[in-house]
């Protein structure tokens, strides 16, 4: 399954313009974007009567604030997730929308993939703050019951998990034997850039917290990609949604298809459905 081309470009569920294809693919690059093009969220379609989705039955509850490493967006800061105290301390509330159930007027229809392409080289600069964009006449994200800060929030904690701290910042620059003193901070700069380069772990450790709590109960999976590896996962365990269904690899060749083109090594969120 490839991308569409030629389509007319659609309205996105939070901003009243239309968003066109993320670069990295054969088409032209989308606009640039900024937090303040968010307006409020649009209507959901609803679904005719009898023809509403079917999802697990079981009421999802958390016996432990430490099912989750990472914090809601309402205590979200640089400080909160980069103190220097090794002291313990109270693991941080869920995630707001992990408490929400999906709505079961909505259609959660199959839709082509979509992807965000990563702000740089590596994943601390984050991700645009805006929703994948689309071709489609309706956006993935208005169907699936996710909200403008669902994914704000989602996308803020792939920033912070990639930030580097100050127990790291101190480690790159413990003592450098070298009598040159330009080598010095030209090595802790080295440092850095690896650290960065090896956050992509704790990345995919979020991607797959919220798949699990929020996005595959809403019938979509998000994946963390560099070109065409995908390094969140792993894409062969089914999901709530999948494990009652025969068509568990399909998520496998939805990323083949999306990302035959992606020669690059770009950080990506791909954004695919979970077929009911």
């Amino acid at each position: 399954m490839i991308l569409a081309q030629d389509e007319p470009p659609a309205t996105s569920p939070f901003v009243g313009q239309s968003f066109q294809p993320a670069p990295g693919s054969n088409i032209s690059s989308p606009p640039s974007y900024a937090v303040h093009d968010f307006p409020a969220v649009l209507g959901d379609p609803v679904v005719p009567a009898g023809k509403a989705p079917t999802f697990p039955t079981a009421d999802i509850t958390f016996t432990s604030p430490s099912q989750s490493l990472y914090p809601s967006e309402a205590s979200s800061s640089s400080s909160y997730y980069h103190t220097a105290d090794p002291s313990p301390s109270p693991q941080p509330p869920l995630p707001s929308a992990f408490g929400r159930r999906p709505r079961l007027d909505l259609s959660y229809e199959d839709f082509q993939p979509i992807f965000l392409v990563a702000r740089g080289k590596t994943l601390d600069k984050g991700f645009p703050p805006a929703p994948p964009p689309t071709t489609a006449h309706v956006h993935p994200f208005t169907s699936h019951n996710i909200d403008e800060s669902d994914w704000l929030s989602f996308l803020n904690e792939i920033e912070f998990s990639a930030t580097l701290t100050p127990k790291d910042m101190a480690r790159s620059h413990l003592p450098i034997v070298c009598m040159i003193p330009v080598v010095r901070p030209l090595a802790s700069f080295g440092v850095q850039k690896y650290m960065k380069s090896r956050k992509w772990h704790k990345v995919a450790k979020v991607v797959d917290t919220w798949n699990h709590h929020f996005f595959e109960l809403r019938r979509l999976r998000v994946v963390l990609l560099r070109g065409r590896t995908p390094l969140s996962g792993p894409m062969h365990t089914p999901s709530p949604i999948e494990s009652t269904s025969s068509k568990t690899t399909l998520p496998a060749r939805y990323i083949e298809e999306a990302s035959a083109h992606w020669n690059d090594e770009e950080f990506r969120l791909l954004v695919i459905p979970i077929p009911a």
